[in-house]
């Protein structure tokens, strides 16, 4: 299983080598966070603002509940199973790091399975998909393209990591969205204590301002209370 997994990353990787232009395409939507991350986001904003109904949007912070939890879990079997080192941080396997990423100043997050970016960005296509199903599949298609088969050629991640970050990040936002008392306690919540949408929409904002970037200022908290602790 790993001889595929890593058949496939060369392929890939020395496939956009060889083509400039391609590699052009693929850095512009596997590295930088705007195109890759436009569709799902605006697809998100849309059903947010233009619903009136509060189970909806009690449906889309439930999303979100999840994939942060999905996320902190990726996270978590990072540090404690440390499967295997991103594949540009391993001579080893012999990619071409077209990022220039060095192992020194990157948080020290070298492991890489599950991808936590890929359990985001599909946590997300999830949370859109259980509102509007023909918006959800496009948006897979989309994550698939952009943060799985882009980040795989260009050696952040293995394609086992994309399939696991995938698994976990739809099934977080299913089962929650499928456990009533989740999303009722959220709804009832929303409705008790946030009348005017404020705290609603803050929670919203904020949430995707984190998101965008993969969440830098929880990291940075994250990283100072480790710093204390140690």
């Amino acid at each position: 299983m790993h001889q595929v997994d890593l058949d496939f990353l060369l392929s890939l990787n020395h496939t956009i080598a060889a083509h400039p232009h391609l590699l052009k395409l693929v850095r512009f939507l596997g590295d930088d966070p705007l195109p890759r991350g436009m569709p799902v986001f605006a697809t998100l904003t849309y059903l947010w603002f233009s619903s009136s109904t509060v189970e909806t949007r009690g449906r889309i912070l439930t999303g979100f509940l999840a994939t942060s939890v999905a996320i902190a879990f990726s996270l978590l079997c990072q540090h404690v199973l440390a499967v295997h080192l991103r594949p540009i941080f391993d001579p080893s396997v012999g990619v071409t790091n077209f990022l220039r990423w060095g192992m020194e100043g990157f948080h020290k997050r070298h492991y890489s399975f599950p991808s936590d970016t890929t359990v985001l960005y599909f946590g997300l296509a999830t949370t859109v998909f259980v509102i509007n199903r023909a918006a959800g599949i496009a948006n897979y298609v989309w994550c698939f393209l952009a943060v799985g088969l882009c980040r795989v050629a260009l050696g952040v991640h293995y394609p086992s990591d994309i399939i696991a970050g995938m698994a976990l990040g739809a099934a977080a936002v299913l089962l929650a969205d499928r456990l009533d008392f989740v999303r009722r306690s959220i709804v009832a919540a929303t409705k008790a204590f946030d009348r005017g949408h404020l705290v609603e929409n803050t929670a919203f904002v904020l949430f995707m301002l984190e998101a965008y970037s993969l969440f830098p200022g929880v990291q940075a908290i994250f990283s100072n209370v480790m710093q204390l602790v140690i």
